[in-house]
């Protein structure tokens, strides 16, 4: 299954909406262009636009978000709970139909907050400037 965790929010700001459509166009390029680990990641980004009636700039928002695949956490799972299986009880009889998903969930949370802390800090680093 493939799943998308939001990494970053940035947003864009700019007096009429022909600088900021062309803003948002040079950061999404900025951060299509920047390799956070290496190209098998995939990313993806999303562009809002907000409106606020009492001020009148116009404000866009670009939502980044990382796109991975979760069958490889489920078989990394499934891989250390046999092995600790055969380590600790000596035996190759593995019954999965009792299997909790509790460490996965923290493997995926655990995914889930380094993605988020690796986007923020590419985009804090390099993206923000002009």
């Amino acid at each position: 299954m493939l799943n998308a965790v939001k990494i970053a929010s940035l947003k864009v700001f700019g007096d009429r909406h022909s600088d900021v459509e062309k803003r948002v166009g040079e950061k999404v390029l900025k951060i299509c262009n920047t390799k956070l680990f290496d190209k098998t990641k995939s990313f993806s980004c999303d562009v809002e636009w907000v409106d606020d009636d009492t001020s009148a700039s116009f404000c866009a928002k670009i939502n980044v978000y990382y796109l991975y695949d979760d069958r490889e956490t489920i078989q990394h799972h499934c891989d250390v709970c046999k092995e600790t299986h055969n380590l600790f009880y000596c035996n190759r009889q593995y019954n999965c139909n009792q299997c909790e998903f509790k460490a996965y969930r923290c493997r995926e949370e655990e995914r889930h907050n380094e993605m988020r802390g690796a986007g923020r800090f590419a985009l804090n680093s390099g993206l923000n400037r002009k």
